[in-house]
């Protein structure tokens, strides 16, 4: 019995992303306790598997213990989740784009399991350079986030728009 396509888990990552995903998969199988830690053995490398063969014999009564010895013993390179605080720390860099900004923005939103969909203008909008879309959301908060994210599509189209101007200008100001 084999778990089809699993990334085999080295020691490095999170065990608990790893034990999920074997989980899921093996769950599809009907095996035994004791298959499931034949089977977990199976997608272990390096590190993790030297630790596996380290275990002393009949050490491990059930999948259960096995996968609580298995967090324990990799604990260090578990991976928190952000929390929705975090977003405040996620502002717009010095020369960082309006596009560049709103999809790193919403990249770490992906990361905080729970946050409200209401602060996310607010926090957003403290992020940002002074400038029109903040101006813009400032004045009028789009409410859902789709909206926020259509208002910032307009703004981020009128930012590349002046782009290549504000460039020429710019070089022609450097020449004078």
């Amino acid at each position: 019995m084999r778990i089809p396509s699993l990334t085999k888990y080295n020691g490095t990552g999170d065990p608990k992303d790893h034990l999920d995903k074997f989980l899921a998969k093996a769950n599809l199988l009907d095996m035994t306790d004791a298959g499931y830690c034949k089977i977990l053995s199976s997608t272990l490398a390096g590190k993790a598997m030297t630790w596996f063969n380290q275990l002393p014999t009949l050490t491990i009564e059930n999948f259960e213990q096995l996968s609580k010895h298995f967090l324990y013993h990799f604990s260090i390179n578990k991976i928190y989740p952000k929390t929705a605080p975090y977003l405040f720390t996620v502002v717009q860099q010095e020369q960082e784009s309006l596009r560049d900004y709103v999809q790193r923005f919403l990249k770490t939103v992906l990361e905080v399991p729970h946050f409200n969909h209401e602060l996310l203008t607010n926090i957003l909008q403290q992020g940002l350079h002074r400038g029109r879309f903040r101006e813009s959301i400032v004045g009028k908060p789009p409410t859902p986030l789709d909206d926020l994210l259509e208002r910032a599509d307009k703004y981020i189209l009128i930012e590349e728009a002046m782009k290549p101007k504000e460039d020429i200008n710019n070089n022609r100001n450097m020449r004078e």
